[in-house]
């Protein structure tokens, strides 16, 4: 049976190292906890954020179109919305660069669509994970920052779009209430629709493209009745950080 025996010096050396131990891991711990929610992403495609805070994302979807865009940039800044967060393609931002940095100017969170407005479930695995990409590194050499937020055109998303998605560091958002304002309803009729949909944590889809004529003029009457609601206006990645978000499940 052997038999063990320390010196003090040795002690008091070990004593010292188990309490350096000690405070080394409540320090990690601690900047492990300050680490925002945002960082662990979620494996699945969010929607909709379950909380009962009166928060709403808007969001605005652009892929073609020039005329529509600076009309809702200046719309978005008439109705005092200070935070929202804009999903465009690579291609768009690409031809409309100016208008990208204008709405990073003004304040605007920025997505990726991808590189093209196209069906992402139909394409093999190196062409999708080669069209996220592109629109990913895109809006980065435009707007000198990765994005990590990524919407599927027409929301378009299954298992394999969202690993293509996940190894880019990028969160997959789809949205709650979609007042279907590409197919040209009137400015009050968006307005109604986001106003009887929209509840706490709800992610709305809208438009700047140039199909979505009325959405401009939409704005300032959602933005107003969601206040008067007593909703703030949040960015997706805000209404997302240090919540345990809820995912829909796709195949």
């Amino acid at each position: 049976m052997p038999v063990w025996s320390f010196s003090w010096p040795a002690v008091r050396r070990l004593a010292l190292f188990l309490a350096l131990l000690g405070i080394a891991l409540v320090v990690l711990t601690r900047e492990m906890e300050a680490v925002p929610a945002l960082w662990s992403r979620p494996v699945g495609a969010i929607a909709r954020v379950p909380t009962e805070e009166r928060l709403v994302a808007l969001t605005f979807d652009v892929s073609w179109g020039e005329r529509v865009f600076p009309r809702l940039l200046d719309a978005i800044q008439r109705a005092d919305v200070r935070a929202a967060t804009l999903f465009v393609t690579g291609e768009w931002a690409r031809t409309h660069a100016d208008a990208v940095r204008d709405a990073q100017a003004a304040g605007l969170e920025l997505g990726t669509m991808g590189a093209t407005h196209r069906s992402l479930s139909r394409l093999p695995d190196d062409a999708l994970a080669a069209e996220i990409a592109a629109g990913q590194e895109a809006l980065e050499a435009i707007t000198g920052r990765k994005p990590t937020l990524f919407r599927p055109p027409n929301g378009d998303v299954d298992r394999r779009v969202l690993a293509a998605a996940d190894r880019l560091e990028l969160i997959t958002i789809l949205w709650d209430v979609d007042p279907s304002d590409w197919k040209t309803p009137s400015a009050t009729t968006i307005a109604e629709r986001v106003l009887q949909a929209a509840r706490p944590g709800s992610i709305v889809l809208l438009h700047g493209s140039d199909a979505a004529a009325a959405t401009p003029e939409a704005l300032p009457l959602i933005a107003r009745g969601l206040r008067q609601r007593g909703f703030s206006l949040v960015t997706v990645s805000d209404l997302i950080r240090g919540v345990h978000v809820q995912v829909k499940r796709v195949d």
